[in-house]
């Protein structure tokens, strides 16, 4: 939805968007450090172990004719800094990466509408967190290919994820004090450029909330519920499965996630010609 909105407010043709996912948690000295169940851990070690069938799948899906989108949007492999922030940024591969590339798929199958391209990058505090994390995300999923050692993560979360994922799950009030916002940056053409341009447009915009990973997806949960019953005539075809960028562009889903103390927070900060 993040996408959604950076869109709904760029002022020509969108060609790329690079999102950068800053966290802030304060954990209370001799409490546990984990941000996250180790049910989410299960996930995460079973999708590693089915890496190929995932690209094969995801290669399925591509439409013969979908186009090659120029200029290409460049990944920056390697730990940078973007300005204004303090982080140091590495890129994260799947999840939302995958479901933005479902939405442009369905945008494209249906109504024919030119892709955009989509990055999204971490934020580390510290450049050797930023290092070290690629190396172990490796080692993590070489490991997810045996069944031995795939037991052996399964049992130990605390351990191969330095402290982050727990049987125990995290504190309630680290949750209450995490904090999190995606500054997104939309780059493009203007209404007067034609497309064989450089795109030479830029807008700044923010996503951001409180406590996402439990308070914060529960009312997004409840919410997006609310508006399949109540908004029907504005969702895409007859339901199905449909990533939510797709199936809530024209809604009011955006605008209800602000009502909410546990809602998410949707800003444009700069446009810049």
């Amino acid at each position: 939805m993040g996408v959604v909105f950076a869109e709904r407010n760029f002022p020509g043709t969108v060609n790329s968007i690079e999102m950068y996912w800053e966290n802030s948690i304060d954990f209370k000295e001799g409490e546990s450090k984990a941000l996250m169940h180790a049910a989410t851990w299960e996930s995460v070690v079973h999708v590693f172990s089915h890496v190929k069938q995932l690209i094969a799948l995801k290669q399925q899906l591509i439409p013969k004719d979908y186009p090659e989108l120029k200029p290409a949007l460049e990944v920056s492999s390697y730990p940078h800094k973007v300005p204004t922030l303090k982080s140091y940024f590495i890129p994260l591969k799947g999840g939302d990466g995958d479901i933005v590339a479902n939405t442009q798929r369905l945008w494209f199958e249906n109504e024919k509408k030119r892709p955009i391209q989509f990055q999204k990058y971490v934020g580390y505090k510290s450049l050797l967190y930023a290092i070290l994390t690629p190396i172990l995300v490796v080692l993590i999923s070489l490991l997810s290919q045996l069944s031995f050692t795939r037991t052996l993560l399964l049992k130990n979360p605390k351990i191969f994820t330095l402290g982050l994922i727990s049987s125990e799950g995290p504190t309630e009030a680290a949750m209450e004090s995490h904090i999190f916002q995606l500054l997104v940056k939309t780059k493009g053409w203007t209404k007067e450029q034609s497309l064989s341009e450089q795109p030479k447009q830029q807008l700044w915009t923010r996503v951001s909330g409180r406590n996402p990973f439990y308070a914060m997806t529960g009312v997004t949960m409840l919410v997006a519920a609310r508006i399949i019953l109540q908004e029907t005539h504005k969702l895409p075809g007859s339901g199905g499965v449909i990533s939510p960028g797709y199936a809530f562009a024209k809604t009011s889903l955006i605008e209800e996630l602000q009502t909410y103390k546990y809602g998410t927070k949707f800003e444009v900060l700069k446009l810049e010609p």
